[in-house]
């Protein structure tokens, strides 16, 4: 059952002649490592790093520079769990961090760590797993060069239950045709016992005929 989805932003004002710096040196192992290195301080496990949420990360960065907004629910009112959905992540609990106009990791995870509501979804323990992503936008928000920044979290759904033990149910399976094979050994013994006293019975009734003649 989803149970939680907790959605933050933050702007950077990082701005230079008007315009936002490019990202020369934010990268996804970068953001995963700034990451998991603020949970240990707090003596959090880290968030293992998972491919499907790394895409969804992407997707949403991708929508934010094509269409235009700033936002997590997208423009046509769907929640930002809508590219969970789409790539196949079912989960328990999901979040989402976004934001634009940082140039390098260490300060987009500064950003994020300043942030009380931010840092507050960095070290949740509700979460397990995490993807992330950027794209650098040449148009956005009236602006040139904007970097958008994204980080997803998530707890996936337990595995279903189970079946039983196929120990158990393989020997269980295997009485059968045990027992099947006895009865029908039983049978067959009977059944050539039966035919070898009726040809013997025959034998003696055609020599006691021949005898009489």
């Amino acid at each position: 059952m989803k149970k939680t989805a907790i959605t933050l932003t933050l702007l950077a004002s990082l701005l230079f002649g008007g315009q936002a710096m490019a990202a020369p040196s934010l990268s996804v192992p970068g953001i995963i490592q700034g990451l998991n290195a603020v949970r240990a301080g707090q003596h959090r496990a880290p968030l293992k790093e998972n491919a499907t949420l790394d895409w969804v990360a992407q997707l949403k960065a991708n929508d934010l520079c094509r269409r235009d907004y700033w936002a997590h629910t997208l423009p046509d009112g769907k929640p930002f769990t809508y590219y969970f959905d789409r790539a196949g992540y079912r989960y328990d609990y999901a979040g989402e961090n976004l934001a634009q106009g940082y140039d390098t990791t260490s300060a987009l995870i500064t950003g994020w760590v300043n942030s009380p509501e931010h840092y507050a979804n960095m070290i949740s323990a509700d979460y397990t797993q995490t993807g992330a992503a950027f794209v650098n936008c040449p148009a956005y928000q009236g602006q040139t060069d904007v970097t958008i920044a994204v980080n997803e979290f998530g707890r996936p759904e337990p595995l279903a239950s189970a079946p039983g033990p196929v120990r158990a149910v393989a020997k269980t399976v295997s009485l059968v045709p045990l027992a099947a094979i006895v009865t029908f050994g039983v049978l067959l013994v009977g059944e050539v016992a039966a035919i070898y006293w009726l040809r013997n019975r025959r034998g003696q009734s055609r020599g006691k005929r021949k005898a009489k003649k």
